[in-house]
């Protein structure tokens, strides 16, 4: 089963500990997904350097969900670089 990409990614500010927002940007494919991917960046990353990874995804039919964590991306938080 092959998806289509609905549209470019949909993006949520979930709230976190704290107070501090959390974004998760999802994509998902047209039907029903055959599974779902959750994307985790490491440090000095976020979600929005995987948009590329998850249309292939969504291609192939799966769900795909990229959180920002704490401090990254667009989430609330102290910004540090290692």
């Amino acid at each position: 089963m092959s998806g289509t990409l609905t549209s470019t990614a949909q993006e949520q500010k979930l709230p976190g500990t704290g107070g501090l927002g959390i974004v998760v940007r999802s994509w998902r494919p047209a039907g029903q997904a055959r599974g779902v991917v959750a994307i985790v960046p490491g440090f000095n990353s976020h979600g929005g350097h995987y948009g590329w990874v998850a249309e292939q995804l969504v291609a192939a039919g799966y769900a795909v969900h990229a959180v920002d964590l704490r401090g990254r991306g667009k989430s609330d938080g102290e910004r540090f670089y290692v």
